[in-house]
């Protein structure tokens, strides 16, 4: 199982992120491990020029706690690399 999110400003792509179940489901309350992928392309804007950014990390996530909550998961770990 997969998960997939577009990260935009104003309707513009500025990245993407991918959450990835390592292993089959055995219950849906068991904790399973995720590896996660958050890219952001290099890019420039009327005020700066950011660089490139990716980073992947594994997550340990309950899949009853639902798909939502993967994706503030995935969003918490990105800004910890940020």
């Amino acid at each position: 199982m997969s998960l997939h999110g577009k990260i935009q400003v104003n309707s513009t792509d500025v990245g993407s992120w991918m959450a990835r179940r390592l292993e089959p489901l055995s219950d849906e309350h068991d904790e399973h491990d995720y590896i996660v992928n958050v890219v952001m392309p290099a890019r420039r804007n009327l005020i700066s020029r950011m660089a490139a950014q990716e980073f992947t990390a594994t997550l340990r996530h309950r899949y009853s706690d639902g798909a939502l909550r993967l994706a503030a998961e995935v969003l918490g770990a990105a800004d910890e690399f940020a």
